[in-house]
């Protein structure tokens, strides 16, 4: 099983790596404006100053998503312990309301330091709110899903409320998160857990 783990880890961090050598090669590209061609034409500069801006911020924002992880708090056998953790999901449904997620925490002790989650969720959305920046909404989500360690695994309830950017195909959440991990294991202690971070999304259908 720890060396399954092993894998799992290393894989995972060979991702987010690889992320992060796409972030650095787009703002390590640049356009020459010099050349007539390229220059966009005075009756749209205004859409394209507009469009090039949202792009960059959606950019920036999601660098910062992809370089930055999730806090977490864990209350395990009466301690408690701090991690950083990185969830993504994949969104469906007519407006994105159901999502299925996979989730990696790295704990600061000194065993059992990785947990790994996938889950299944429910968003409960407000109305979209439209502004110059990005549309978004509000929304409480209800989920349940399966926790594996090097020890042994488990399932889960979860609660969260946030926010929801972005009405394309990309999301951003900004979430406070709380659940509840009950082990198959006799022997072995359930685990609860708080969170508060951003997690990125993509919308399939």
């Amino acid at each position: 099983m720890k060396y399954r783990l092993t894998k799992i880890v290393f894989i995972f961090l060979l991702l987010i790596l690889d992320n992060n050598n796409l972030f650095a090669q787009y703002f390590s590209t640049t356009v020459d404006y010099s050349n007539p061609e390229l220059k966009p034409k005075k009756q749209h500069s205004l859409l394209y100053s507009k469009t090039q801006g949202e792009a960059a911020t959606y950019i920036i924002i999601g660098a910062l998503v992809v370089l930055l992880a999730t806090p977490t708090v864990i209350y395990e056998d009466k301690k408690i312990y701090f991690g950083l953790g990185r969830e993504l999901y994949l969104a469906f449904g007519k407006n994105g309301e159901f999502r299925i997620s996979a989730e990696y925490t790295f704990i600061f002790r000194n065993r059992l330091k990785h947990h790994f989650r996938a889950a299944a969720k429910y968003d409960i959305l407000s109305n979209l709110e439209r502004s110059v920046w990005f549309d978004s909404r509000t929304f409480i989500s209800i989920g349940a899903g399966y926790f594996i360690d090097a020890e042994g695994s488990g399932i889960f309830p979860e609660v969260s409320a946030g926010a929801r950017i972005g009405e394309g195909d990309f999301y951003l959440f900004p979430y406070i998160k709380i659940r509840h991990t009950f082990m198959t294991k006799k022997d072995k202690p359930d685990n609860t857990d708080l969170s508060l971070g951003m997690a990125i999304g993509l919308k399939l259908f």
